[in-house]
Formats: C-alpha cells, structure tokens, sequence
C-alpha cells in the first residue's frame, strides 16, 4: 500500500468518526441507552392503552406504534412510559439525550 494510500484512509476514517459523533449529538434521543433496555417495548399512551413498538426515531423523536395492525406514527411524548421485554417501565423523559439519571430510574407503573 502506498504511503498516499494510507493517507486518504486514515482521512476518511477520521471524516467518518467526526460525522458519527455529530450525528450522535444532533440526536433527540439516547440510541445507546434504548438499544441497552430488552426488546420489544411497549408503547403506555396517557390514557393507560399499552401498544407494541415498531421502531424508533432517535433523530426526531417519532414512535411507529402497531395499533390493531396498521402503523401509528407518534411522538415519544405523547407516551406515558415504555415497557421493555422484562416488564420494566420506563419514563418519556428517560429516552431524551439530555435526561438526568433520575429520570432513567425504573418505574412502577399503576395497574388496572
């Protein structure tokens, strides 16, 4: 490999780092602390109705919730909590980038 070589890859996997790690900061949400909880969530709206999670837009915050089978596109505020696989609750507010550590606790939700 020629020195040259070598000299455009190092640049480009340095471009690339930079571009993840301003990707990462534009986030609204935290993909690595949503990707550490068990999946699949379910969706807890405001009004106690649970729905299954489609996916997640770290960027923008938009939740794809399955309702009766069609997709549902939502914001992750207009949500309550989120349930993991495990049966955890977990806050909204726990999903934002800038959340504190208190609002990441797991919650105890209120049943029927």
């Amino acid at each position: 490999m020629t020195p040259d070589l070598r000299a455009v890859q190092k640049a480009s996997t340095e471009a690339q780092a930079r571009v993840k790690r301003e990707n990462a900061a534009s986030d609204m949400l935290d993909m690595a602390y949503i990707n550490s909880l068990p999946q699949p969530f379910v969706a807890i709206g405001r009004d106690g109705w649970g729905w299954p999670v489609e996916s997640i837009d770290v960027e923008t915050g938009l939740v794809r919730v399955d309702v009766c089978g069609l997709l549902q596109a939502m914001h992750v505020s207009d949500f309550a909590s989120f349930r993991d696989d495990a049966g955890i609750g977990h806050t909204a507010e726990g999903f934002y980038s800038d959340a504190i550590p208190e609002e990441r606790e797991p919650i105890q939700e209120k049943t029927p």
